[in-house]
């Protein structure tokens, strides 16, 4: 069976600013994702637990958590996502 990933995902809450920050710090420069699709597949994960991802749209989700947090500044990533 496939692991729980789950508890690995960001807050809910959290997940839209990451995606924000996606869009400006590496997909303006890189193009590796449909924004709107992105956009829309967030928006459908509302009130959801992460269950009804696809594992490959999970993986893709995991990826744009690294992307945009990685291309964050140190006291940013303290501020916004680190509680």
């Amino acid at each position: 069976s496939a692991p729980d990933l789950r508890g690995f995902h960001p807050l809910p809450s959290q997940i839209p600013f990451l995606l924000d920050v996606f869009r400006e710090n590496v997909n303006n420069f890189a193009q590796v994702g449909h924004l709107p699709t992105l956009t829309k597949m967030v928006r459908n994960l509302r009130g959801s637990d992460m269950t009804s991802l696809t594992p490959a749209n999970e993986a893709l989700m995991f990826s744009i958590y690294y992307a945009a947090i990685t291309s964050m500044e140190e006291d940013d990533v303290s501020s916004h996502i680190v509680s």
